[in-house]
């Protein structure tokens, strides 16, 4: 697991949306990445979607929020409410 998958995890606990979580844990400005604020959301979207497909990533998103206190297919309700709308 990555350093950026890490704080991804992070925020995705705290906020719910994994899009959002990928706004905050990577770097996708210009220097190198995406140019306009519409590719950027763009990939921010994808690096989500895809993030969210990946069940270590997914075990531990279950664990954060577990150890939180809340429900997970609740908060995975969330999240999938939240990244189908970014």
């Amino acid at each position: 697991m990555t350093i950026k998958q890490e704080n991804w995890i992070f925020e995705t606990i705290n906020t719910l949306n994994p899009t959002e979580a990928v706004r905050r844990s990577y770097d996708l400005g210009s220097k190198g990445g995406s140019k306009t604020l519409k590719q950027r959301n763009n990939t921010a979207s994808a690096i989500a979607s895809e993030n969210m497909n990946k069940p270590y990533l997914l075990e531990e998103i279950r664990n954060g929020i577990e150890i939180a206190g809340f429900d997970f297919k609740k908060s995975m309700r969330i999240m999938k409410r939240n990244l189908e709308n970014s």
